[in-house]
């Protein structure tokens, strides 16, 4: 939560730009060692380097609610869009989006998740090697929850940053 003298400024803080973060990785360590699976997995490798990426996106501020808007992340084999909001105030989560792989999305986590993600990933699938999944984070940070958004209908169905589709391997 935010101190009580902090509170006023968010409330007034009024903010609107492009950012853009080269070579970035994520400080969650869960949430970099699942996109790297999944860069490994795309790339048919195994290192054990972590995968960067580069962070976009524009960002509105008022009311202490930041707009995230035109998000993109991308790193070798994996691009990602996404949207939504952040509560300044209470640390809340509200973001929506769309993972394009060649990767196997199942490498993403372990037990029953992995299992059906097997089982789903052929109705996620969108060109020949390719898949799109859509995924939503929620709740509060710094433990907010990363899950498959399959009835997000505002959620554009997205092209990869480079508004080209990823290659075919």
């Amino acid at each position: 939560m935010v101190p009580p003298e902090q509170v006023e400024f968010l409330r007034k803080l009024n903010v609107e730009g492009d950012f853009g973060l080269d070579a970035a990785q994520f400080t969650a360590h869960d949430t970099q060692k699942t996109l790297n699976k999944l860069s490994d997995s795309a790339e048919a490798q195994d290192s054990s380097a972590t995968a960067l990426s580069d962070v976009k996106g524009h960002l509105s501020a008022k009311n202490g609610i930041a707009t995230l808007t035109n998000v993109s992340f991308g790193m070798p084999g994996v691009d990602a869009q996404l949207h939504g909001t952040y509560n300044l105030l209470t640390d809340e989560v509200d973001l929506h989006g769309v993972l394009q792989t060649h990767g196997k999305v199942s490498v993403a986590t372990q037990g029953f998740k992995s299992m059906l993600l097997d089982v789903i990933t052929p109705f996620l699938k969108h060109k020949a090697h390719t898949t799109l999944v859509p995924f939503k984070i929620t709740g509060r940070y710094p433990n907010p929850a990363i899950a498959l958004d399959l009835f997000d209908s505002a959620t554009p169905r997205a092209k990869p940053r480079s508004g080209t589709p990823l290659p075919a391997k």
